[in-house]
């Protein structure tokens, strides 16, 4: 009957774990022994498994960035200042709770109907209560709230269109919708007259452009906005110069005045068009040149100077007359 006798096994252990360790006849050791990995696996794991469980039942001592909440804030009130993202926590506990704590932290909740919170009562530790709390940083925090109000505002451009040489806007950014509305602190909402859009540069426009812009994110966490962004719209062409010669005509002449004689009575108007207008801007009959009888009647130079007006429907710019003063003669019948 074979022998059960099992503290006989420990030399035969230890007979076998040395004859693995045991180097050959030329003093190099075996490395394509299988039994020798083995072992040397199972001593690693064991040691590494000791390690870790002694280290893990230590005493320690952690500073943790703790998260913050805020609670209980009335759907009329609002907050006028942010609380601490954060509040420093030191701890002294088990290192394995610590490790836990690391993972999945604690988290301060912060009762605004309260005047001051105690932030160490409102520290919630998880459960078994194994880690103390040395200290906090702050030990108080206030978060000051007001009534809460409403405010219509403009929305404002903050867009810089980037345009080729020779295009030119046909007319200012347009925004829709052009108002949002803010909700917030009352002192912080009587604040803003106007609301901005974030800052874009819009390049190489040549055409009819449209984009979506966020409004800017001012006081983002303290107020809120019926919308985020809002849509731009952008209109550009293509200027080219060109000249078109004009009668001038004098207006409010009265009854009695027979005659008033300019010199020249013709300029050439130079001007910068639309380069799609340019043909329709020579025989437009919306162009022509003006002087106004009273601006002769009050003149001491001897000179005036004409008014241009240009056709309303064409992308016509900065009309100026050639030459730019004009000389006159009146002539007044006898009564």
């Amino acid at each position: 009957m074979p022998s059960t006798d099992t503290g006989s096994q420990g030399p035969i252990f230890w007979e076998r774990l040395r004859k693995v360790f045991q180097t050959s006849t030329d003093g190099q050791a075996s490395p394509d022994d299988p039994q020798r990995s083995v072992v040397i696996a199972i001593c690693l794991l064991i040691s590494a498994t000791l390690w870790l469980t002694l280290t893990l039942d230590e005493q320690r001592t952690v500073v943790l960035d703790v998260p913050t909440s805020v609670v209980n804030l009335s759907s009329t009130r609002a907050m006028t200042d942010l609380p601490p993202k954060t509040v420093r926590v030191e701890l002294k506990g088990q290192a394995f709770s610590l490790i836990k704590m690391h993972v999945d932290p604690p988290a301060v909740p912060l009762d605004v109907s309260e005047e001051a919170i105690d932030v160490r009562g409102a520290l919630t530790l998880p459960e078994p209560q194994n880690v103390e709390v040395v200290s906090v940083s702050p030990r108080e925090i206030r978060v000051p709230t007001e009534p809460r109000v409403e405010r219509r505002l403009p929305v404002r451009s903050r867009l810089t269109v980037d345009l080729p040489p020779s295009y030119e806007m046909l007319g200012p950014v347009r925004l829709r919708p052009d108002s949002v509305t803010i909700s917030g602190a009352e002192s912080i909402v009587e604040s803003f007259s106007v609301w901005s859009t974030e800052s874009q540069t819009l390049q190489d426009v040549r055409d009819s452009i449209r984009v979506q812009v966020p409004l800017s994110d001012t006081l983002d966490q303290l107020l809120e906005k019926s919308i985020s962004t809002v849509t731009a719209e952008a209109r550009a062409g293509r200027f080219t110069e060109d000249s078109l010669r004009v009668d001038v005509e004098v207006s409010g002449v009265p009854s009695d005045q027979n005659l008033v004689a300019l010199e020249p009575s013709v300029v050439t108007v130079k001007y910068r068009v639309l380069f799609e207008h340019t043909f329709k801007a020579k025989t437009a009959p919306g162009f022509f040149a003006t002087v106004s009888y009273e601006e002769i009647r009050s003149d001491t130079s001897g000179f005036v100077e004409p008014e241009i007006t240009v056709p309303s429907d064409l992308q016509i710019r900065d009309p100026k007359p050639s030459p730019q003063r004009l000389r006159y003669y009146t002539f007044v019948t006898g009564e």
